[in-house]
């Protein structure tokens, strides 16, 4: 079963520009004098007496226009398949029917907001991500004797 979703909007989770923590490779390569980066510079690039007011530029960078991305989504949110083993077979074997099915949920999901968001395991307006939705395997087996 395929699931879409359209027109709506979500805050992505910003970085908080006020870290020391250059972990992020966006930010060791952002702002700097002629590059061109979409991550403005971080609080330690400004001189010790303006860094409280860039401290409010990153509530500004988390908070602004910049981060609000297109929600739209396509999941492939179930597969399923079934096998009934022909009746002469299954009663070769002492049964009366035999069945199997296998089933696979959460296989695949295309996200317009990027950066493996699933805007359903996703706060669309505070920007946090939940726990993913897994993928789950299922096989079963019927047996009529």
């Amino acid at each position: 079963m395929f699931v879409f979703s359209g027109s709506h909007k979500l805050r992505r989770d910003a970085i908080d520009l006020g870290s020391d923590e250059l972990t992020n490779v966006g930010l060791v390569n952002r702002w700097a004098e002629g590059a061109d980066n979409e991550y403005p510079r971080l609080l330690v690039d400004y001189p010790d007496n303006l860094r409280t007011d860039a401290g409010k530029l990153s509530t500004l960078w988390r908070n602004s226009d910049k981060q609000i991305v297109s929600a739209d989504y396509v999941k492939l949110r179930n597969v399923a398949v079934g096998y009934q083993l022909p009746r002469p077979l299954a009663q070769k074997a002492g049964m009366q029917n035999v069945k199997l099915t296998l089933q696979v949920n959460n296989l695949w999901t295309w996200s317009a907001a990027g950066d493996d968001i699933d805007p359903e395991a996703y706060s669309l307006n505070s920007g946090t991500r939940n726990l993913p939705l897994a993928k789950t395997f299922l096989m079963g087996l019927s047996l009529t004797f």
